[in-house]
């Protein structure tokens, strides 16, 4: 079975007219059939797939021991979105209270405007945009009301995550680690906020920034830690939503991350077959030599296959992810003297915070 086979069966029935799809499916093998359930669940699509069988009954792929699994799936999915939305409402209902703007994004955010069950699309935890200068304002708040703290040394540059009902709510001031970006972006982004019915969150632009930069510094692309729920979010979003490419490029410029919107670009067409604009992609991409490069990243998938040595990959892809050589070369500088303040920043929070 070829590389990224497994990805395409899995995403093709979800993206596009699923009855070829489903037909093709049907003609393979027992234990082929099983390994791909194997791979659906683990992608955090079983909830989806359980969905779409129901609606194609006449489809007989999984056993129905196997079908009973992604029933399980789309029933603790359910359960969890409830707690999840109501941990959401309650930070809400914090934040607003306190006057502390705030942007939910990721999964959570995205959910609620494109699928129609929203329970289908799993989240591992609740994603959170405020400034910097609210970040002790609002730990203090959500501990008061019960939430626990916990702060990493390696995340503390950007982010803390509090728990409460066994949700945990990722508290950003900075949505990536913020030497990977010219300057910071958090104060434009939250000027782009808007107030959707389900929560505040970001407007289109910006929620396709994420979209296409977040996983490859974060994820590694197509690793075990990225799920390929994010790339039917991505098709769903451009389908759905009235993009300005002009205005995104614009962004990804200044920025600095051209290139990684471009890899994800080229792995969405890898995985799905399906493209973002031609035009817009044409722009992003970087110089003949990087991007002959990185297709090779791409097209053997050594992400997933380096997922042992992750210095590897730092070293071979997020760091050629970089726009420039000037910002490659700022992000190794600065990412040293901020591992230096870590433990400090750590111990400022945790003071703080009591």
């Amino acid at each position: 079975m070829g590389r990224y086979r497994y990805h395409k069966l899995a995403l093709a029935p979800l993206l596009r007219q699923p009855e070829p799809f489903l037909e093709e499916i049907s003609a393979l093998s027992v234990p082929v059939k099983e390994d791909l359930l194997i791979f659906i669940r683990r992608n955090d699509l079983g909830a989806m797939w359980c969905q779409l069988l129901r609606r194609y009954p006449r489809f007989l792929i999984f056993s129905q021991e196997l079908l009973q699994l992604l029933e399980r799936d789309s029933l603790e999915l359910a359960a969890r979105y409830l707690i999840q939305q109501h941990v959401l409402n309650t930070v809400a209902a914090i934040f607003d209270g306190k006057s502390i703007v705030y942007a939910v994004f990721k999964g959570v955010h995205v959910r609620e405007l494109l699928y129609d069950q929203p329970s289908v699309r799993p989240a591992v935890d609740i994603d959170i945009l405020i400034h910097s200068a609210d970040v002790s304002k609002a730990i203090e708040a959500l501990t008061d009301m019960g939430f626990s703290l916990e702060v990493k040394e390696q995340n503390v540059s950007h982010e803390v995550t509090l728990y409460y009902k066994n949700v945990a709510v990722d508290l950003h001031w900075h949505i990536l680690r913020p030497v990977r970006l010219r300057m910071s972006l958090t104060d434009e982004f939250l000027a782009r906020r808007r107030l959707y019915p389900s929560c505040a969150g970001f407007d289109v632009e910006t929620t396709l920034f994420i979209m296409l930069v977040h996983p490859v510094f974060t994820k590694y692309s197509t690793t075990s830690m990225a799920s390929l729920v994010r790339f039917v979010d991505l098709l769903r979003w451009v389908e759905k939503q009235p993009v300005d490419w002009e205005n995104l490029l614009n962004v990804f410029s200044r920025y600095g991350v051209c290139t990684a919107a471009w890899i994800t670009a080229r792995y969405l067409n890898k995985v799905t077959g399906m493209s973002l604009p031609d035009d817009f992609v044409r722009k992003i991409r970087p110089s003949f030599l990087k991007r002959t490069y990185l297709n090779i990243w791409i097209q053997y998938d050594l992400a997933s296959k380096l997922m042992p040595y992750p210095v590897l990959i730092q070293i071979g892809l997020t760091l050629p992810a970089q726009d420039s050589f000037s910002d490659a070369v700022r992000f190794v500088r600065t990412l040293s003297a901020e591992k230096k303040v870590a433990s400090e920043k750590k111990r400022e929070i945790l003071t703080a915070k009591r």
